[in-house]
């Protein structure tokens, strides 16, 4: 059964295409400057972010706005290159926000994750290294259910989590998807907090806030 896709968009190739097999996504961007790519564990979010989901009728900002069952939890994606992230995360400086960046080297069957807390002026890193046998999104994920921890309870606070992928939730909600289980805790983490949760999708973007995690950390070093 696959359970990998590998989306290139810029690489050694004439066209954006998928790959279901880490070493054929190795020769298309190893050695290549420019290189983007992106890592699902489903064929209908790899093929919505190849397309960058034209069947998508776009709203208010170009979003996709749907609820998640009828958990206070909402979705938002942007597709690639619709938005900055400067732009969309301006909109949410009155909620406390999440903000998650992570990796994995599949060679050495090892992952990580850094997430920022911001509530309001202040600010918590956490960070995880060497998470063994799990995935780019699921080591993400982790870093999302941690994230809560460190969140208030019962106070029907907003949270806004930032992540540059497509996490699977669609795929959760009809109980299918690897990651299935871990947006399953993460569900119930957010219930028992008593939170109201919107998650920003930013395709293409985790450069971007990779880099503003990184940015954030060292000016409270300095």
């Amino acid at each position: 059964m696959i359970n990998s896709y590998y989306v290139v968009l810029k690489g050694k190739l004439n066209a954006p295409a998928i790959f279901t097999d880490y070493r054929d996504l190795e020769k298309v961007i190893e050695g290549y400057k420019d290189a983007e790519y992106e890592y699902f564990d489903n064929i209908e979010d790899a093929c919505s972010y190849i397309m960058g989901n034209k069947e998508v009728t776009k709203a208010d900002l170009n979003t996709k706005n749907t609820g998640i069952g009828s958990l206070p939890i909402n979705m938002i994606s942007y597709n690639v290159n619709e938005s900055d992230f400067k732009t969309v995360n301006s909109q949410y400086g009155n909620t406390i926000c999440i903000y998650v960046s992570g990796g994995y080297n599949f060679p050495e069957s090892k992952g990580y994750y850094s997430v920022l807390i911001k509530k309001y002026d202040r600010f918590k890193h956490i960070k995880k290294d060497d998470i063994e046998n799990s995935t780019p999104n699921r080591v993400m994920l982790y870093g999302i259910i941690d994230a809560l921890d460190y969140i208030s309870d019962n106070n029907e606070m907003e949270i806004t989590v930032f992540a540059a992928t497509s996490l699977g939730f669609k795929s959760a909600i009809k109980h299918k998807g690897n990651n299935a289980d871990l947006i399953c805790e993460f569900y119930d983490k957010v219930k028992k907090k008593n939170l109201k949760v919107t998650c920003v999708e930013m395709l293409g973007k985790a450069q971007e806030i990779k880099d503003y995690i990184s940015f954030v950390k060292t000016s409270q070093k300095g």
